[in-house]
């Protein structure tokens, strides 16, 4: 009798132990897949798009670098005969009005990725925060302090009369970035660095 009751304990026992185990295992493989999830929702919604648009506005930043250098070597510095000034200072205009198209492009990206941010801010990470929030204050400085606020055609003032700050008082505010250093170096670290670890998970 002593040794079936020992027996039963032991098999009652014992089936504890693999309850636990399992429900141990599954814990850490549901615990994997949660983080699994997350890093791929980070990817596709938040940092993945935001990268993308960085690296568009760094290209396009360096398009319209590229003209303003090459305008710089083509007219700054020279003498030009009176009978071609008028022709000159058109061509100047006009080129400076095409660089600032690329500029333009950017305000648009980061239009995007205030979009981004307003829907998918819950997957960033917490350090990032600061970083996010210095391109959101910019982003709203941009648009309110020059008179920027983007309109779609239809919405277009031909008459521009949104409202600007006074040059003077613009030069006396701390600088506008159109997309701060900072703020591009922590969106292709952190991009990076989640989808490298995603690939880690899924090899």
């Amino acid at each position: 009798m002593l040794n079936l009751i020992s027996y039963v304990i032991a098999a009652l026992f014992g089936g504890s132990i693999v309850s636990i185990i399992d429900w141990f295992r599954t814990y850490r493989r549901e615990k994997r897949e949660r983080h699994i999830s997350i890093l791929r929702e980070q990817i596709q919604h938040l940092y993945g798009p935001i990268y993308y648009l960085v690296s568009q506005n760094k290209t396009l930043f360096q398009a319209s670098a590229n003209i303003h250098k090459a305008a710089e070597d083509a007219y700054f510095g020279k003498r030009f005969a009176s009978s071609v000034l008028e022709t000159v200072t058109k061509d100047v205009n006009k080129t400076i009005e095409i660089a600032n198209r690329y500029i333009e492009l950017v305000v648009k990206n980061n239009e995007k990725i205030m979009d981004i941010l307003n829907n998918n801010i819950h997957l960033a990470e917490i350090e990032d925060y600061e970083n996010f929030s210095i391109f959101v204050k910019d982003y709203f400085r941009l648009q309110i302090e020059t008179g920027r606020i983007l309109k779609s055609e239809k919405e277009v003032d031909k008459t521009d009369s949104d409202p600007k700050l006074p040059f003077s008082v613009v030069l006396k505010l701390p600088r506008i970035s159109f997309l701060d250093e900072n703020f591009i170096k922590m969106v292709e670290t952190r991009f990076f660095e989640i989808k490298n670890e995603y690939n880690k998970y899924c090899k």
